[in-house]
């Protein structure tokens, strides 16, 4: 890994310490974040997007009793999503204060 890091930004840079460690990792912190939270939208957007039409087809095909357990069982795990899409901001939050 050393070797791909000195390729990468250059041995100038890395010996004779013209940018800090936290300079050189900043643009890979970065581009964690962001995919991380885009990511966390995409899934809670995709997971309330069909719950709806989820439910109406559930209940269309297996009446409603049967279909409000089913929809208890992904609203939990969209509770899931939200709460650790949640977790992940506050992580980002931290950075700010």
């Amino acid at each position: 890994m050393a070797k791909a890091f000195v390729a990468l930004f250059g041995i100038n840079t890395f010996t004779e310490n013209i940018k800090s460690t936290e300079e050189l990792l900043m643009q890979q912190i970065v581009d964690f974040y962001v995919s991380r939270t885009i990511n966390d939208i995409k899934d809670v957007t995709k997971t309330g997007l069909t719950f709806l039409p989820d439910f109406i087809k559930n209940t269309l095909k297996n009446g409603l009793t049967k279909s409000i357990a089913e929809q208890i069982i992904s609203l939990s795990n969209l509770n899931k999503k939200v709460n650790v899409s949640i977790q992940h901001f506050d992580e980002i939050l931290s950075f700010f204060k």
